[in-house]
């Protein structure tokens, strides 16, 4: 009679086995089932990574390309920064939402000939973005703060509601770096650092 299967053998019969680098669905792997008196049973491939699924999206929060998860959230939303370049072009365009003012660009790429005040989200934790002027006109471009909120231009602070922005007549590229700080306990504000061009703020 042939002899009996031992871990040794099995061992070695799989070492021998050719191997295969790309599972499909239909490949079956063996277990035992230790709630059948440990008997061997097999498992698919096609439920070996549902069950891994279900047990990993558990522990994880999922993600998908056109609604993924907030940086550091839990929940699926808005990736910030993924909006990239932002175009606020007339006044009407206001205001900035939080979103838009976490790691991006604000651009007035195609603004209309008429002046532009564009309204910024009340002041909180981890708002930053680059404000760039590609589109030259002979008229101004303001950042206009909360109701208490102000912007410190290079460390000068302007006014709760007060503007920081360019005059009519500014060069092509002026541009500056906005992030906020916490100026006091539950009190946030906007920082403006200028990049390029002559920026004031009231």
């Amino acid at each position: 009679a042939t002899p009996a299967e031992t871990t040794t053998t099995i061992g070695a019969l799989i070492n021998g086995a050719t191997a295969k680098t790309s599972a499909v669905d239909a490949d079956y792997l063996p277990l035992m089932d230790s709630e059948a008196s440990n008997v061997m049973k097999k498992l698919s491939w096609a439920y070996v990574k549902s069950i891994l699924k279900t047990y990993f999206d558990g522990i994880y929060s999922t993600f998908s390309a056109a609604a993924p998860g907030t940086i550091g959230g839990t929940t699926p939303g808005i990736i910030y920064g993924l909006n990239g370049e932002i175009f606020k072009t007339a006044s009407g365009d206001s205001p900035l939402t939080a979103l838009q003012v976490s790691g991006t660009i604000v651009s007035n790429y195609g603004m209309t000939d008429a002046d532009c005040v564009i309204s910024v989200p009340t002041a909180a934790a981890g708002y930053s973005f680059v404000l760039i002027l590609p589109a030259v006109r002979a008229r101004y471009f303001k950042l206009r703060a909360g109701a208490n909120d102000k912007f410190y231009l290079l460390g000068v602070a302007g006014s709760d509601n007060g503007y920081v922005g360019v005059a009519s007549g500014y060069a092509t590229g002026a541009s500056c770096s906005v992030f906020t700080f916490k100026a006091s306990d539950g009190n946030y504000d906007w920082f403006v650092i200028p990049i390029f061009g002559t920026w004031v703020a009231s």
